[in-house]
């Protein structure tokens, strides 16, 4: 009779106690059910389709991630904050992140999530501060140059491009972003110098049409 108790506050506790597995299952059945994201999770391969489980051995692939449960608790970090936009949310969203070793792949989720949604940041400050913060730098700095690019804060997205290309010189994409910013900041010599060191291979048309703007505010009609 002593065991009663017990056994009536585990049965209670028992939808408390469900499975990663169903819970992944029920918050992937309700992201489902609003067919109008904001663009946050449309990186993740299978999110629309995929059952649960090949929804995670893809998601861990993809990330580089160590194991399923590391897996498992980024994926559902990430429905929690697209599903409840909070400070709460992201603030476990970033957690998580860091927990499962603040990789570069999963910073850029974390960082779209973050940048597809506003509801949960306050002020523009706060989430460039926030994106700044995720790391590896050379993700959360670019996430939050192009927030204040956005906003035509021009010398502040050139200062959030330029600490990210610090961290990452070889990084094409902001190369581009941090030279589109000079041009708006209308120094073109600075964007261009910034064009040439993209490969050649990397979206060369994108890239050609830029220099090509960049040379016509230098006067360089040729």
């Amino acid at each position: 009779m002593r065991q009663l108790p017990l056994c009536l506050a585990l049965c209670c506790l028992a939808p408390v106690l469900a499975s990663p597995q169903d819970s992944l299952a029920s918050r992937l059945a309700r992201l489902r059910q609003d067919l109008s994201t904001s663009g946050c999770l449309d990186e993740v391969p299978g999110i629309a389709k995929d059952s649960p489980a090949a929804l995670v051995r893809g998601f861990q692939k993809s990330r580089g991630l160590p194991n399923e449960d590391t897996t498992r608790a980024v994926l559902g970090a990430l429905i929690d904050y697209q599903l409840g936009p909070s400070p709460a949310t992201l603030a476990a969203l970033q957690r998580t992140h860091i927990k499962a070793g603040g990789t570069a792949a999963v910073a850029e989720d974390v960082c779209r999530c973050m940048y597809f949604i506003e509801s949960s940041h306050g002020s523009l400050p706060e989430k460039v501060g926030q994106l700044a913060a995720v790391p590896p730098v050379a993700i959360g700095t670019f996430w939050a140059g192009r927030v204040l690019h956005e906003h035509n804060r021009w010398a502040g997205a050139l200062e959030q491009y330029a600490r990210a290309l610090a961290a990452d010189t070889s990084d094409p994409r902001t190369r581009l972003f941090y030279a589109i910013a000079f041009l708006n900041a209308l120094r073109p010599g600075d964007a261009f110098e910034v064009l040439r060191e993209i490969p050649g291979t990397w979206a060369p048309f994108t890239v050609s049409y830029w220099r090509a703007r960049a040379l016509l505010d230098l006067g360089r009609l040729a």
